[in-house]
């Protein structure tokens, strides 16, 4: 018994330590963007990918500002960049700010109507303010225009519209 309790916490605390290093590894991989885009960005100020992805680095960081900063200039470098406004609309959701997130999942969505993810978020923003039938059928929206890729997502969705009370 003494062997197996001792086994026990050998591998409870070498998860934990994988655990850590994981994530201290992904750190420093979203630190190493960070750099490689910053220094794209000086090379061409105009790279609205590089801004999108040093603002993923910093969202990953929880750097959320900074974040919100690249993804602007992502923007305002390329209107078109249905991605930058999804990740921005990302922010603002777990911000609370519904009306800005919804407002940037729309913008996502017009520009690029199959992009299915947009309305995902989309459907998590009306169900944070239980705005319940606009989340349901946001949520259909979502698994019409989901990629095979999206399976996990596609579940979550039907199993948030059964749990809002809607049919699939």
């Amino acid at each position: 018994m003494k062997r197996l309790v001792v086994c026990m916490i050998s591998m409870f605390l070498f998860c934990n330590a994988m655990v850590a290093f994981a994530a201290n590894q992904s750190t420093d991989s979203q630190d190493l963007t960070i750099t490689k885009m910053t220094k794209i960005i000086a090379e061409d100020p105009r790279d609205a990918v590089a801004y999108l992805r040093r603002g993923e680095a910093y969202l990953f960081n929880q750097q959320k500002e900074l974040a919100i900063t690249d993804l602007n200039k992502a923007i305002e470098l390329n209107p078109k960049y249905a991605a930058a406004y999804l990740d921005r609309g990302w922010i603002y959701l777990k911000q609370e700010q519904y009306a800005l997130a919804i407002g940037d999942f729309d913008a996502a969505i017009k520009i690029d109507p199959k992009y299915a993810k947009p309305y995902f978020n989309k459907g998590q923003a009306y169900e944070e303010q239980r705005l319940y039938q606009k989340a349901i059928d946001t949520y259909r929206s979502f698994i019409a225009n989901a990629a095979p890729q999206d399976i996990q997502f596609v579940e979550n969705a039907r199993n948030s519209i059964r749990i809002l009370g809607g049919t699939i």
